[in-house]
């Protein structure tokens, strides 16, 4: 079908189609839509050209063997129109996405569903991801991933909403995926509205309750197999480690980073790579077991619930700032029994406090006599730090915190002297 704009100069055309059963169709256009309805039952998609593929309503595509073909430069795969009312959930079976592939609501919750989703990797195309857009409208708009997903082509998950708590759900075993993924932000001109410092909600939030959801093992080693960028974030939303091999993680050159929620531990074992400010919201815990590295300083703010470091250079070389946005005071926690940071603590470029006046320090495992430790290291300097720890207390022990000081660094420690029993015999 050739489809042209009328001649009183209309923008858009739309073409409605109803396949019949298992059948292969192939549809080119100069200007306009195609409409997929619920009577699609078994078929194959080819885009030769369109710029938006609209599936009306909630329904199945089960593809013939050569499998549903999304590919094009400009195509948007879209689930209704703001003008439907019916469901926008699609289920497509055995599906190739190629690289430029734009897939989002517009009008409603998108959930992509489907047993066999691959990401076409393209030589060449390695910087132009299948996009997944949570928003396109006055409010929030999720997307659900909850498609088992294979290949090796990047996948974008960039909102362009200007309101808060715009979010994407990754749920499915993707240990067979190997590519990358980019958590971003990218305001259009019908929602311009930029996320602040103070707002990192109003960036993209990606929710996963496994590690697998973000792909298996690498065969070489990514340190940008997944890059969150743009004031964009990884909500786990559950107690779980992400420690996938090879697969390292980026804070892009504006600003993102990790929200946990209140009674949630998210471990991060993956290396990280800082090149902009990274952040840390929500009450729940973040557990750095991993390396970071950062070609120049930078800052990472912790502005909700504690941080745990377990090793001694998760947070190498940068700027740490613990700021009191949430419910409750940020916090620092120590385990006394880790080895890797018990000689040298918290190790960093500096460390302050904002809309606080001190950081609360709370020590796991402590040991039942007297013992010292680390609590942090930093590049020595004339000012002593030692009123900004308030540690928490410790049954039976007296506690202080003192600077000592070193050639070129200096650590502050932790000194729990056991309280003496005094016996009176009258």
């Amino acid at each position: 079908f050739e489809i042209s704009p009328s001649a009183s100069g209309a923008q858009e055309v739309y073409l409605h189609v109803k396949p019949y059963a298992k059948s292969t169709k192939t549809f080119n256009k100069t200007n306009g839509y195609l409409c997929v309805t619920p009577s699609w039952t078994d078929g194959k998609i080819e885009h030769e050209g369109w710029d938006y593929l609209l599936v009306h309503s909630a329904q199945t595509v089960n593809s013939t063997p050569e499998g549903a073909l999304f590919r094009g430069d400009s195509l948007t795969i879209a689930l209704g129109v703001s003008t439907f009312t019916l469901g926008r959930a699609v289920t497509i079976n055995s599906c190739r996405v190629y690289p430029g592939v734009t897939l989002r609501s517009n009008g409603g919750t998108a959930d992509f569903a489907g047993d066999d989703w691959e990401i076409v990797a393209v030589e060449g195309q390695e910087d132009n991801p299948v996009v997944f857009v949570p928003y396109t409208a006055s409010k929030p708009y999720p997307v659900s991933l909850d498609m088992v997903l294979h290949g090796s082509g990047p996948i974008k998950i960039s909102s362009n909403a200007a309101t808060n708590d715009t979010y994407a759900t990754i749920s499915m075993d993707n240990s067979a995926y190997k590519g990358r993924w980019t958590f971003s932000y990218a305001p259009d001109s019908k929602y311009p509205g930029a996320p602040t410092d103070d707002g990192i909600h109003r960036g993209t939030q990606v929710r996963i309750s496994s590690a697998a959801n973000l792909g298996g093992a690498l065969d070489e080693p990514d340190a940008a197999a997944l890059t969150i960028e743009k004031y964009s974030y990884l909500r786990p939303k559950n107690t779980l480690t992400l420690a996938t091999p090879n697969r390292g993680i980026t804070i892009g050159t504006s600003c993102g980073g990790f929200y946990v929620p209140t009674d949630v531990t998210f471990t991060l074992g993956e290396p990280l790579t800082v090149n902009g400010t990274m952040l840390k919201d929500g009450e729940g815990r973040l557990v750095l077991s991993n390396s970071t590295a950062a070609a120049s300083t930078q800052t990472f703010k912790v502005r909700g619930g504690t941080l745990k470091p377990l090793t001694a250079d998760c947070c190498a070389n940068l700027d740490l700032v613990f700021t009191n946005r949430s419910a409750t005071a940020t916090g620092l926690v120590l385990d006394c029994a880790n080895a890797a940071t018990r000689a040298c603590g918290l190790v960093a470029n500096s460390i302050a406090v904002e809309a606080a006046e001190t950081i609360p320090v709370t020590v796991e495992n402590p040991e039942l006599g007297d013992f010292t430790m680390a609590l942090c290291t930093l590049p020595h300097g004339d000012e002593d730090l030692s009123g900004l720890f308030a540690v928490s207390p410790i049954r039976g022990h007296k506690v202080t915190v003192s600077k000592q000081t070193g050639d070129a660094t200096d650590t502050y420690v932790i000194t729990a002297d056991k309280f003496g029993l005094s016996l009176f015999i009258k």
